[in-house]
């Protein structure tokens, strides 16, 4: 695979102006609980992992690395500032303990490349839904040009993985994470 902008002329790539502010932003998805897909959520094969107050579940539509995964809490949070003082305690261990899963992948592992882990990209960007949320992307181990911030880029250049790579990396993960 090149990368997406070698041969580009830089004088060439279009520009893009910020639209101007609005006085009021409009509601997150499931604002206030209301029509929220991680409250309403119904068990499924990409469950990964539940306790009283997580739920990790493999990301599956579209996605390049499999074991991508997310960390939700369970009850309606908006946002890390609304996190309980239990919630906030224990949601370093979940993020410590999704990436030791994956960092733990052996040669030949579902994955991406031969499915070994260099690194855990965690993300939290918080302006999709309001239900408080973390996302966890494997970089590839030896995949030089994916190191940083440039995960998530490519995330969305390279081909998805299939169904069944996905589920793949799914199962791997959920054995992982329930030793």
């Amino acid at each position: 695979m090149t990368h997406p902008w070698v041969g580009a002329d830089e004088n060439a790539l279009p520009r893009k102006e910020l639209s101007p502010p609005v006085d009021v932003e409009p509601p997150l998805h499931g604002a206030g609980g209301v029509g929220c897909n991680a409250c309403e959520h119904e068990p499924d094969q990409w469950d990964l992992y539940e306790d009283d107050l997580w739920r990790v579940r493999a990301l599956h539509q579209d996605m390049t690395f499999p074991g991508s995964a997310m960390l939700h809490s369970k009850r309606h949070a908006n946002g890390i500032a609304d996190l309980t003082p239990q919630e906030a305690a224990t949601f370093g261990v979940m993020c410590q303990r999704i990436t030791q899963a994956l960092l733990s992948r052996e040669a030949g592992s579902p994955g991406y490349g031969d499915g070994r882990v260099g690194r855990v990209h965690m993300h939290f960007w918080g302006d999709g839904g309001e239900h408080f949320h973390v996302w966890f992307f494997p970089r590839p181990l030896g995949y030089l040009d994916l190191r940083g911030s440039f995960l998530v880029e490519w995330e969305e250049l390279l081909p998805p993985a299939s169904e069944a790579e996905l589920l793949a990396g799914a199962a791997d993960l959920r054995a992982r994470l329930n030793r």
